[in-house]
């Protein structure tokens, strides 16, 4: 990976951590009713796609890339209408979320892509760190990652990450077809979720967990090519490990 390309990933991660760490500071000061019927609903919706998408997995004869992609732009959207809800009326919430996503389908730049899939994974991440335990979410990543690491996750659309400013502009599939590694979306969600779930705590704890993702970041882009090698081994540790430190020490 070239020294830019690993500088622009870098800062893609950092900008999601930082994401997600604001947004749930954000949050804890906006108690509404409104907004927990809102995330009842958001439950349900999310649970009815992880059915979906374990069924396609259980059933690889239906597993095509433009259902997974449809599922996935649906759970990115729920993502990006979840981090908008915590700080606006539902209705310019919704608003928002329809508009980056509409935003990434209609005019396929890889900027606007790239803002729907990180707010979008920082809403999904804050959401199942708040419904699902601790130990729920570690044993999900591990889950995760040594599935990665066996099988591969080749059809989830990730985030791009470019070389050069120029390359923000480039056409989605352009990018695609081109050189232009990717993250995928899950190498986000799971390690994200463990930051805001120490921010639910204190900022501080949420700090060391990203720190060590940022580290594991840094790891991945030693690697001379990340696409389409995935890499969720190294963010998951990087995020995994300082979390299971402060659970182990109570301070989350």
């Amino acid at each position: 990976m070239t020294h830019h390309r690993a500088w622009f990933l870098i800062g893609l991660c950092a900008f999601a951590g930082a994401l997600t760490i604001s947004i749930v500071t954000l949050a804890k000061h906006i108690p509404s009713t409104e907004r927990l019927q809102m995330v009842v609903s958001w439950r349900y919706a999310v649970l009815a796609i992880i059915v979906v998408m374990a069924a396609l997995g259980l059933f690889r004869r239906f597993r095509t890339r433009m259902l997974w992609d449809v599922l996935c732009m649906v759970m990115l959207f729920l993502g990006v209408w979840f981090a908008a809800l915590l700080a606006m009326p539902i209705s310019i919430a919704l608003l928002t979320a329809a508009a980056l996503t509409l935003g990434s389908t209609l005019f396929r730049r890889v900027w606007i892509h790239n803002v729907f899939f990180l707010v979008g994974a920082a809403g999904a991440a804050i959401q199942f760190a708040e419904w699902l335990p601790p130990e729920f979410l570690l044993a999900s990543l591990v889950c995760v990652t040594l599935y990665d690491m066996v099988e591969g996750i080749r059809i989830v659309p990730g985030v791009l990450v470019p070389s050069r400013l120029t390359e923000v502009w480039m056409r989605v599939d352009d990018a695609v077809k081109g050189s232009i590694p990717f993250l995928g979306a899950g190498d986000l969600i799971l390690p994200l979720a463990l930051i805001a779930r120490a921010a639910f705590h204190s900022p501080l704890p949420a700090l060391v967990v990203f720190i060590g993702l940022l580290a594991g970041v840094f790891v991945a882009v030693q690697r001379h090519d990340l696409h389409p090698r995935e890499a969720l081994p190294s963010l998951a540790a990087g995020a995994a490990l300082p979390f299971l430190a402060l659970r182990v020490l109570s301070l989350i």
